[in-house]
């Protein structure tokens, strides 16, 4: 399982991922469960295709892994849509001490699951409001700074 504190690199680390299987192709819906100690990530397409990957323990360490290689080595360009979108999500998570138990991407936004404060929530998010966090954060990078909820 997930501990806080983690949730922006590994879900970096998959929109990474994403970006790279998905180059040039219009994504219709993207879901991250957690399952127990390991985590589902499905998508589907545009086209209607649909794909599925699991991640367990030995992959949920080899995506901490890559989210520190990512941190160190900038990827050739801007980072893609999934990976921005889903780290900033992640670091949001790991801020609020939101423990995630499923995360939808539609192309209007996300809807993130989750327990708080032994409570369960549910929140949507709007794409232009992870877009405006987004750009706070970058703004924020190698200052030292954080980012007040």
């Amino acid at each position: 399982m997930l501990k806080q504190g983690e949730y922006a690199d590994v879900l970096r680390a998959i929109g990474w991922t994403l970006d790279q299987r998905l180059a040039g192709s219009d994504v219709a819906a993207v879901e991250i469960a957690i399952r127990g100690a390991g985590i589902v990530v499905s998508w589907q397409t545009g086209d209607g295709e649909r794909q599925r990957e699991r991640y367990g323990r030995e992959e949920v360490a080899q995506l901490r892994e890559r989210a520190r290689q990512l941190r160190e080595e900038p990827a050739h360009g801007p980072p893609g849509e999934q990976a921005e979108s889903l780290r900033t999500i992640g670091q949001y998570l790991d801020e609020q001490q939101i423990v995630l138990e499923r995360l939808i991407k539609l192309p209007e936004g996300h809807r993130v699951v989750g327990v708080l404060d032994w409570h369960s929530m549910a929140e949507w998010y709007p794409r232009a409001t992870i877009g405006e966090m987004s750009a706070k954060r970058r703004k924020l990078r190698g200052t030292g700074k954080r980012l007040s909820p």
